[in-house]
């Protein structure tokens, strides 16, 4: 006997609630938890602060260090004149934000299952999904912590939302508005830089799957590809006339680099065994609260047995 499926009211009812769940989970006394203020979340601040003075509107903040990408700058430029420059509203803009993309993680996935699925259970499934994300410990502490990580995700949402209803219905304006999203992701932090790989990769797969009527995801390929490049033009212009500032995070944050060329393959090693052991391991976590909970895994065991 199959179970009754959830209908169009009581799922979107559901979704409502876990949204309301994880805004509380980021939203709820946020300037208790995490205490103070972060480098970062000051600096960031501030330039939102000055930029709004001086009335402009860079496509980059660049400086040592690698600079700062547009999308957390603006939002917390947005977040300052809508509290009155309040101090955490670096903070309070990204939490907000994390809440208000689970619906958008809920819908893209939704279209994503529906491909194979029934659409009521394409829904159940996607509900599930969204729910895991709403509670997600390390989600809603980078959240709280003004971190712009995880500003990608409402993006990188809108562009598989866009190529699965895509596929789903043969429209290309759909491959186009999904470029569009994957364009404007590369401002925001530079894991998005990885999205079009995971975004080809996903076509390609499908167009090998379905040879005999591979035409539309390959077309639709060359749609997202091009919409995505027009959307990042300024972007990637400026990262042409500063390649300094392109490379300058990875050469920063990459203490294998430094240890010579001898070193080099033990040192990355056993620096990507660290990181996989951050990810799963409990106690081998990321010292910093403002990421996590002090050695706490990035993922709970249940996530982790999936993620592996």
């Amino acid at each position: 006997m199959t179970r009754p499926a959830l209908s169009s009211r009581a799922t979107w009812a559901v979704l409502a609630g876990l949204a309301i769940l994880g805004g509380v989970f980021r939203l709820a006394g946020l300037a208790q938890v995490p205490p103070g203020q972060f480098l970062d979340e000051s600096l960031v601040s501030i330039i939102a602060r000055d930029l709004a003075a001086a009335g402009k509107f860079p496509v980059y903040i660049g400086h040592g260090g690698g600079g700062y990408y547009p999308a957390i700058i603006y939002l917390t430029r947005l977040a300052r004149w809508l509290s009155g420059g309040h101090p955490l509203a670096a903070r309070g803009g990204v939490a907000l934000l994390s809440a208000l993309s689970l619906p958008l993680i809920f819908l893209a996935l939704r279209a994503i299952f529906a491909l194979d699925e029934p659409r009521p259970r394409a829904a159940g499934l996607a509900l599930l999904a969204a729910g895991v994300v709403a509670v997600s410990v390390p989600d809603a502490i980078i959240s709280r912590g003004g971190a712009e990580m995880t500003l990608t995700t409402p993006l990188a949402a809108l562009t598989y939302l866009g190529l699965a209803a895509g596929l789903r219905a043969s429209k290309r304006w759909m491959f186009a508005a999904a470029g569009a999203a994957l364009g404007l992701s590369l401002y925001t932090y530079y894991s998005a830089r990885l999205l079009p790989l995971g975004v080809a990769g996903a076509l390609l797969w499908i167009a090998w799957a379905e040879r005999p009527a591979a035409r539309g995801p390959l077309a639709g390929l060359l749609l997202t590809a091009g919409a995505a490049l027009a959307a990042a033009l300024p972007l990637g212009a400026y990262f042409w006339q500063h390649p300094d500032i392109f490379f300058a995070r990875a050469l920063t944050t990459s203490q294998a680099l430094r240890t010579g060329q001898t070193g080099l393959p033990a040192a990355l090693a056993i620096s990507t065994l660290h990181t996989l052991a951050g990810l799963v391991w409990p106690g081998a976590g990321d010292a910093l609260a403002r990421h996590n909970l002090p050695g706490r895994a990035f993922f709970d065991a249940f996530t982790a047995l999936l993620f592996v």
